[in-house]
């Protein structure tokens, strides 16, 4: 019983204890089917299960203790589901977890100390179109090991000083289609965030920023289209941009570019007909582009 793929059954509900008797299971996906809410108890016995994956169900909510004594599994997977909370400590037993992805719910808060005890094995953490509309001061500061942070699609309006101080081994971050107005002197710089190469600020109205030392010397690329905040303005200003950064004001990725920072090996491409481009599905790391000939 070391994978358990129970994808596309149409399951409504699961009953407490199904996985209670498996031996030693790896992987559960229970990708697209009609789930609306799972029993509190319902994976803890599960301590070896490497991988859990509920996908394209219709959750609303996470009962606190679901993801109890899961401290082996290294990847948990709740796209495009309903969520609407995360309740404090439902994370806190995912001692070995390196990548969570929350994409695509209806996530409105991220309470502090939501993630701290994560801070030990995190790498990947996606939260894009979500419904986030502010950012509790601390909220990622545990995460030493975070590699990719993605925020894109929510409602967040600020940055709060410091927010991404405790991202020591972040490479990229994409706070693209959010409602930024403002980018303060620090908020992705060198002495928080001294590996941070990839910056999206794409579709957001930044109207002012204070430049000088906003970005890590380790800047290779910045998007900034549809931003009111152009490349033109950064290439003018002293101390804004590292020597060698590219910033891109077109496109968000494409053909055009070479290389598309937000894939993992590949490039997943989609046309996004509001803006007549080709954009990148965030998956952090970098790739090659598909798109070159």
């Amino acid at each position: 019983a070391g994978f358990i793929h129970l994808y596309g059954n149409e399951l409504e509900t699961l009953p407490a204890g199904v996985f209670d008797d498996l031996q030693n299971p790896f992987s559960i996906v229970l990708d697209h089917n009609r789930l609306t809410e799972l029993p509190p108890d319902l994976f803890n016995k599960l301590g070896s299960l490497l991988l859990l994956s509920l996908d394209y169900n219709r959750l609303t909510e996470l009962p606190p203790g679901l993801f109890d004594n899961l401290g082996s599994l290294l990847a948990l997977f709740l796209n495009h589901n309903n969520i609407t909370v995360l309740t404090p400590g439902l994370f806190d037993d995912l001692h070995s977890t390196w990548t969570l992805i929350l994409n695509n719910n209806n996530i409105t808060n991220l309470s502090p100390g939501l993630f701290d005890k994560l801070g030990g094995s995190l790498q990947f953490l996606l939260l894009g179109h979500n419904n986030v509309a502010e950012l509790p001061a601390g909220v990622f500061d545990r995460l030493k090991h975070l590699e990719g942070l993605a925020l894109n699609d929510n409602r967040i309006d600020t940055l709060p000083p410091e927010i991404f101080r405790g991202l020591k081994r972040a490479v990229a971050i994409d706070v693209s289609s959010n409602n930024i107005s403002r980018i303060d002197a620090g908020t992705f710089a060198v002495r928080t965030n001294p590996d941070l190469a990839y910056v999206s600020l794409a579709h957001n109205a930044i109207r002012s920023a204070e430049l000088e030392g906003a970005f890590s010397n380790a800047l290779e690329h910045l998007w900034l289209t549809g931003s009111d905040l152009t490349c033109a303005e950064l290439a003018g200003a002293e101390g804004v941009l590292p020597r060698g950064a590219d910033c891109t004001q077109e496109v968000a990725c494409g053909g055009m570019w070479g290389v598309a920072p937000l894939g993992n090996g590949i490039c997943d491409a989609v046309f996004d007909s509001q803006y007549d481009t080709q954009e990148c599905l965030w998956d952090a790391g970098d790739c090659e582009d598909t798109h070159k000939t």
